[in-house]
């Protein structure tokens, strides 16, 4: 819901409507135009097919957001586009954050350089590499550099301080980045020992992400794919999943410890 309201501003404002010129246009009210654009109630698809109608927006961008119009009636979905707005208006709009991050790290901590060599395993061509690294930007600028930015908690596993990369310099350089981020406050990190109990999604990462105005989502990443869950049992499970790790975990002042040691002992 919130990635469609944002398409519906951005396709008005792209063409310079103001949102009470618009209601007006439409003979609605500017409230429910607001409220629907916020995303704190969803549009049926004949007020999204009507609003786009009259903005003429191209084909491309019709069928997505009308897409994402069907997408609100599931409470779990997988969104195989190259660029998911979804998740940027999820990562944007969260207020906090918990990522579980079993063997590597996260998207919204990694260096540029850290995620070239993560991506480059000859599943995607280099332009599907750079646009990924541009994607990445966008969401570490999205969840981390806003005016306010989120509370943001990583659960490491330990194997992921010590995730091998060919490329001189670039593991220091990911571990010196993400100590920097921890002193600056920007986020916390804490390491579970070894590899970590199961999760739902066995051994993969996931996102659980809070806002102010509606319930919370959980997200599971992959290079292709990303798999969205609102349903709250689903959540739920989630939620006690990240219990558990927090139980397991080291403590902050500890983790920071044995980040900056294994930097330290890292090769030149």
């Amino acid at each position: 819901m919130i990635a469609l309201g944002a398409g519906l501003r951005a396709a008005r404002e792209e063409r310079g409507y103001r949102l009470r010129a618009l209601a007006g246009q439409l003979d609605l009210e500017p409230p429910a135009v607001s409220m629907i654009e916020l995303g704190h109630r969803p549009p049926t698809a004949a007020y999204v097919a009507r609003v786009l109608g009259f903005l003429a927006v191209d084909k491309a961008e019709y069928r997505r957001l009308m897409a994402l119009v069907q997408n609100l009636e599931l409470s779990n979905w997988v969104d195989t586009s190259a660029y998911p707005d979804a998740l940027i208006d999820y990562e944007r709009n969260a207020t906090t954050f918990l990522l579980w991050a079993p063997r590597l790290f996260p998207n919204l901590v990694r260096t540029p350089d850290y995620t070239r060599e993560v991506l480059d395993t000859g599943l995607l061509t280099s332009d599907e590499i750079d646009q990924s690294l541009m994607l990445h930007l966008v969401r570490r600028d999205a969840a981390l550099a806003r005016e306010n930015p989120a509370t943001v908690t990583i659960l490491l596993g330990e194997r992921t301080l010590h995730h091998k990369i060919e490329a001189p310099g670039v593991r220091q350089a990911q571990l010196q980045y993400l100590l920097m981020l921890i002193e600056e406050g920007r986020i916390t990190v804490r390491i579970i020992p070894g590899g970590g109990p199961p999760t739902p999604t066995p051994d993969l990462p996931f996102t659980l992400m809070h806002f102010r105005a509606r319930n919370p989502v959980v997200s599971v990443c992959q290079d292709h794919f990303h798999v969205y869950l609102t349903e709250p049992a689903a959540v739920t499970r989630h939620k006690n999943a990240a219990d558990r790790l927090l139980a397991r975990a080291l403590h902050p002042p500890a983790s920071r410890a044995l980040i900056a040691s294994v930097l330290a002992s890292a090769p030149g």
